[in-house]
C-alpha cells in the first residue's frame, strides 16, 4: 500500500536502531575504524519469554520463540551496522522447556527457547548469533564487529572499541540516563521489557514526532528524519533470514536466503489454502515493540 500512497508511513519499529551506541557503531564502520569487517558475533541472554499461561508466544507458527522475537532484531541490527545482507545460513533451534506448571497436558510449547545460527554476508563477512532464553534475572545484549584494524562492541546500550595496537578497549558511547526513566529501574515495566528496548522505544517515538513536527503541514512528514527506521523491504529480508534459519535447523544443512516476492506468500508454516495470512514476524513487528 505504501507504494501506491507515498505519504503513507510504512516502517517496522526496530528499536535497537535508535540506540546511540548502534548509530555510532555504524558510523565508525563506515569511516573505517575497524578496517575491513570480516567477522561479527551477537549474543543475547535473557529470562524466559513465556511467563504465564498458554498464549501465542508458546506457538512457533504464530510468531513465538527466540528467533522470531529477538532474532529478527539481531538480524536487522547486524545488517544495519555492517551494511551487508546475509546470503546463506546454518542454524539450530531448540525447545528445551515444553511444559510448565501452567502449560501441560494437551497443550505444550513449540516455540524455540534457544537458537544459534551462522550467517554469511554478501561481501564475505560471517556472523555467529546465539539467543539464550534461560537466564533468569539476567539480560545481556552484546554485538561485536571485528575488522582488519580493530573491533567494536555494543554491550546493552554502551559502545566500546579497541584498535589492534591498543592494549585495552575504551568506552566510546556511554549509557544515557536522561531519557525519562527515573524511578523506573525497579518497576515491573522494566522487568518485562529490557532496558535497551525501552530506551530505543523512547528514541524511536521522539524521532517519529520530529518527523512530523518539522513540517508546516502536520499531515506530512520529513522522510529524512526516518532514514534510520527499518523499511518494509528490510522486513522482507529479515523474514527471509528467519525462514532460512528454520529450514536449516530442520534439514541440518546450509540454506540460501531467498527474499520473497512482495506479491507472494512463501512462509513454510502455512498451507496454500491460507494465502491471506500475513507473516508472523511482520505482524508481530507491527503490533508490538519487540
Amino acid at each position: 500500500a505504501a507504494r501506491y500512497y507515498p505519504t503513507l508511513l510504512s516502517v517496522l519499529d526496530n528499536k535497537l536502531r535508535f540506540l546511540p551506541a548502534f548509530g555510532r557503531m555504524r558510523q565508525l564502520v563506515e569511516e573505517g575504524y575497524c578496517g575491513e569487517v570480516f567477522l561479527s558475533e551477537a549474543r543475547l541472554y535473557q529470562p524466559p519469554l513465556i511467563r504465564k499461561g498458554y498464549n501465542w508466544l508458546c506457538d512457533e507458527s504464530m510468531g513465538g520463540g527466540a528467533l522470531s522475537l529477538a532474532g529478527s532484531q539481531i538480524i536487522d541490527i547486524l545488517s544495519f551496522v555492517m551494511q551487508q545482507r546475509g546470503t546463506e545460513v546454518n542454524g539450530c533451534l531448540q525447545t528445551f522447556v515444553r511444559e510448565t506448571s501452567k502449560i501441560r497436558g494437551f497443550r505444550y510449547i513449540t516455540s524455540d527457547d534457544f537458537c544459534t545460527f551462522q550467517l554469511k554476508f554478501s561481501r564475505g563477512a560471517c556472523a555467529t548469533v546465539t539467543l539464550n532464553c534461560h537466564m533468569q534475572g539476567c539480560f545481556l545484549l552484546e554485538v561485536m564487529v571485528i575488522g582488519t584494524k580493530g573491533r567494536l562492541i555494543v554491550r546493552n546500550t554502551e559502545l566500546y572499541g579497541q584498535l589492534n595496537e591498543e592494549k585495552r578497549e575504551k568506552l566510546i558511547v556511554k549509557e544515557d540516563k536522561n531519557l525519562g526513566l527515573s524511578g523506573l529501574e525497579e518497576s515491573e515495566f522494566l522487568k518485562r521489557i529490557p532496558l535497551p528496548y525501552v530506551k530505543g522505544g523512547i528514541l524511536s517515538t521522539l524521532a517519529l514526532k520530529s518527523a512530523f513536527s518539522k513540517q508546516d503541514d502536520r499531515m506530512k512528514l520529513d522522510p529524512g528524519a526516518l532514514k534510520v527506521m527499518t523499511s518494509f523491504e528490510d522486513g522482507l529480508y529479515i523474514q527471509a533470514v528467519v525462514d532460512a534459519v528454520r529450514e536449516s535447523s530442520k534439514d541440518k544443512k546450509w540454506v540460501k536466503v531467498r527474499v520473497a516476492d512482495q506479491t507472494k506468500e512463501v512462509n513454510p508454516f502455512w498451507t496454500v489454502d491460507r494465502p491471506e495470512r500475513s507473516s508472523p514476524m511482520m505482524h508481530r513487528a507491527t503490533v508490538q515493540g519487540h
